[in-house]
């Protein structure tokens, strides 16, 4: 962690613990990779919004660009055509078979742990309805499917905090995502 967060006020929050996060959702780093690019539409929508656009507007001019970016890749596919191949080098030839292949395990050494059950957290509809509208918003959580969004959403505990309780540790690993609905 990169700070430390203190409670100032009471705190209404809904945590997913590190656990449930990974075990739902899969590990960060998956999430980032196969995100990234979801990440980028909405920091440049929301950057295009920001400057006084509207969404139709954002949208045309993301339109328009990306039929310059088409035509410009067409143009650029003519010169990629390559009429002769140039022979392959002469040692290329003369090796031998591979020397080793490797594979997966599969088996006993490759089982899939699935005794894993999510964690269901009663609330109220309100607040599911709320959990999804910010969720949805987030580019980690926006590619998942309405059963997959319930499922993470039913997982979240929801946790009052006292003032002066320290949420965060700077130079601890993070141990719960955090929604704070409201305090500071």
């Amino acid at each position: 962690r990169a700070a430390t967060v203190v409670a100032v006020t009471n705190v209404s929050c809904v945590t997913l613990d590190r656990d449930s996060f990974k075990r739902l959702l899969g590990p960060l780093e998956d999430i980032l990779r196969r995100e990234a690019d979801n990440y980028v539409k909405m920091e440049e929508e929301s950057k295009g919004l920001q400057s006084g656009q509207t969404a139709d507007t954002a949208t045309l001019e993301a339109k328009d660009e990306e039929e310059d970016e088409d035509e410009d890749e067409d143009e650029d596919d003519d010169d990629d055509v390559v009429d002769d191949m140039p022979p392959p080098p002469s040692t290329y030839m003369k090796k031998g078979p591979r020397g080793s292949v490797s594979a997966e395990a599969y088996g006993d050494w490759n089982k899939k742990d699935d005794t894993f059950t999510a964690p269901v957290h009663a609330k109220p509809d309100e607040t599911k309805e709320r959990l999804r509208a910010v969720l949805s918003k987030s580019f980690m959580f926006s590619s998942l499917g309405s059963k997959e969004m319930a499922v993470v959403v039913d997982a979240m505990l929801e946790v009052t905090l006292e003032p002066k309780t320290r949420i965060i540790n700077q130079g601890d690993d993070g141990d719960c995502l955090y929604i704070i609905e409201e305090g500071c």
